[in-house]
């Protein structure tokens, strides 16, 4: 268990009064998510109940956060409910090359940042928590409708650039490709390995965080976002 520190001020004039005590901010999440989890000891609910005397705000944070795990285990275990019905195709294959891969773009900055935006642009659109079918899509194509998984690889990204763009989705797409791997083929061709980066816009309703506890769970936090850009498009 992590060690908390304190900053007593006590007041001399008054034995009586409860000393204010100060957890870094990285501290004061592990103990409220040792509360949630039902792990905490009694040291840390002492901790705990000199916080709420000082700053009982606590109480509204352990009451958003155990709110916010509640409802992210419901839609976990919704999704999960689907995917036990859902056999993939052709059996058991080997995902190594696959996390290798991602282990290498993982090194990039921002990997975590894009996970922690999906969760949070998922968690503020409703449609997505409720549907549940699968309905087929058609696209033009040089002036005909074409069914998505009838169309080749360009034809269908370029539509999905044209459509997004036109409804505001898609800002666009980085010109730059990052290239992740290259491997000689026997025939002398090269295989590439690259990475499109496409700058999409969504609107969300709540921002979380991500906190990771002492046992190594990992639980969303509520966080207010201000202005801020890297760039302009």
């Amino acid at each position: 268990m992590n060690d908390y520190t304190t900053n007593d001020a006590k007041n001399t004039d008054d034995s009586n009064d409860q000393p204010i005590i100060g957890l870094p901010g990285d501290e004061r999440d592990v103990l409220i998510s040792r509360v949630i989890d039902g792990i905490a000891t009694s040291h840390d609910w002492t901790i705990f109940r000199a916080l709420a005397a000082h700053d009982p705000s606590i109480w509204t944070e352990l009451a958003d956060t155990q709110s916010i795990q509640e409802t992210m285990c419901t839609h976990v275990d919704h999704f999960v409910s689907i995917a036990d019905h859902i056999e993939l195709p052709g059996g058991l294959i080997d995902d190594q090359p696959m996390r290798t891969r991602l282990d290498i773009i993982s090194k990039w900055g921002g990997w975590a940042a894009a996970a922690a935006i999906l969760v949070v642009w998922f968690l503020g659109n409703p449609s997505l928590q409720s549907s549940n079918e699968i309905t087929p899509i058609t696209a033009g194509f040089g002036g005909s409708n074409i069914l998505l998984d009838q169309a080749q690889p360009d034809q269908a990204f370029d539509q999905y650039l044209a459509s997004g763009q036109s409804s505001g989705q898609v800002v666009g797409e980085m010109p730059e490709h990052i290239v992740i791997e290259t491997r000689p083929m026997p025939d002398g061709t090269i295989e590439v390995l690259y990475l499109r980066q496409i700058i999409e816009r969504q609107i969300i309703d709540h921002a979380y965080r991500e906190m990771r506890d002492e046992t190594g769970n990992v639980f969303p936090v509520p966080v207010k976002l201000s202005p801020r850009t890297t760039n302009s498009f």
